[in-house]
């Protein structure tokens, strides 16, 4: 991570010393957050008096001593501080600015091509078969600096690969379907979103083909499967959202084909909620303990880090459950609501406020 710290100091300053003694304070406290940090700290003086005719202009003797004195005594490298000259405006302060960009974004790329070695190198010594989940968040770690770094055909190839390893190596099962298809759906939307950016929709619309093939019949389990169906119809909307971006690229293909299928899988969701929800028995638990936000998308927050197939607490499992479908009912009620259809939200609400009340 490279972090750039703007300073107010002149050369000339006549308070030089006493403003580089607080400015190393600062830097101090700064490096100190950063502590087992892969950072770089950078300084950026702005000039608020001297002169600088030309872009390539070069510090007096006088300067350069004291840009060694301050590189050395704030612990940076000579090419990690940087001058640009604000207060007159120069005549090419646009140049000075220009610089200073190509500056930060040399220091960026140099910054992300070491964190991609350093996944890289840790990826290299994983087990494929105890590391797993491992090797698909390393591929993806990569892909994302990849983009980052604005290198975007290594970026997708990382994309890619995460996601075939995903669905050909990884063990999928009721315990982490869902963090399974979250994850693929953001590997997905990874893929799909450079496709279409890079003017290659028939790449994007068949990596989404195999996508949904693989993972229409994943439904998880039974109770829960108006989720699968929400989740289906979350993905063929993003896909089209996504499409819009060039919707006339194929003949034979348009967005509103797949917003269509949205709204085909978001009414087999109410369906299969109205069916699976209305049935919930009463319980003296508190539900709140199953509704909080997990650490990773997908997981269950009753069962987090939980990589086994088999359920350790079959009672748990079944709070949790219930607790998922008690929120269902509260979205069918608020999503009738807005429909202005009150009697079939009216259903919902007096059940959810009768399990409350016992």
């Amino acid at each position: 991570m490279n972090v750039v710290i703007f300073f107010e100091l002149d050369w000339n300053d006549p308070l030089f010393q006493e403003k580089q003694n607080e400015y190393k304070e600062k830097i101090d406290v700064v490096r100190t957050n950063l502590d087992n940090r892969a950072s770089v700290i950078s300084v950026v003086l702005l000039q608020n008096k001297d002169s600088f005719p030309t872009v390539d202009d070069l510090y007096s003797t006088e300067r350069d001593q004291k840009a060694n004195t301050l590189c050395t005594y704030f612990d940076i490298t000579k090419r990690a501080l940087c001058v640009l000259p604000v207060l007159p405006q120069p005549d090419n302060l646009h140049a000075w600015i220009d610089r200073l960009e190509q500056t930060f974004i040399e220091w960026s790329q140099n910054y992300y091509t070491n964190e991609i070695k350093r996944v890289k190198q840790h990826k290299e010594t994983l087990n494929k078969l105890t590391h797993q989940l491992l090797h698909v968040r390393h591929q993806f770690k990569m892909g994302f600096f990849g983009e980052l770094k604005q290198d975007i055909p290594s970026a997708v190839k990382s994309y890619k690969s995460a996601y075939s390893y995903l669905t050909d190596n990884v063990r999928i099962h009721d315990t982490n379907i869902l963090e399974m298809k979250m994850v693929a759906g953001f590997l997905t939307y990874k893929i799909c979103r450079i496709s279409f950016d890079l003017s290659q929709p028939v790449e994007a619309i068949n990596h989404f083909r195999r996508h949904s093939d693989i993972f229409k019949s994943k439904m998880g389990p039974v109770e829960l499967s108006f989720e699968h169906k929400a989740w289906l119809s979350k993905q063929f909307q993003i896909f089209a959202d996504l499409f819009t971006r060039c919707p006339h690229a194929i003949q034979t293909q348009h967005p509103g084909f797949y917003y269509q299928e949205a709204a085909y899988q978001a009414m087999a969701r109410k369906q299969l909620a109205h069916t699976l929800c209305r049935g919930i028995e009463q319980s003296n638990y508190d539900p709140s303990e199953f509704l909080k936000s997990p650490e990773f998308y997908g997981q269950r927050p009753w069962r987090q880090h939980h990589q086994s197939v088999e359920i350790a607490d079959a009672q748990k499992e079944k709070e949790g459950i219930a607790a998922l479908q008690n929120v269902e009912m509260y979205n069918l009620a608020e999503e009738y609501a807005s429909c202005k259809e009150y009697e079939k939200a009216l259903k919902y609400v007096v059940r959810l406020l009768i399990m409350d009340a016992t």
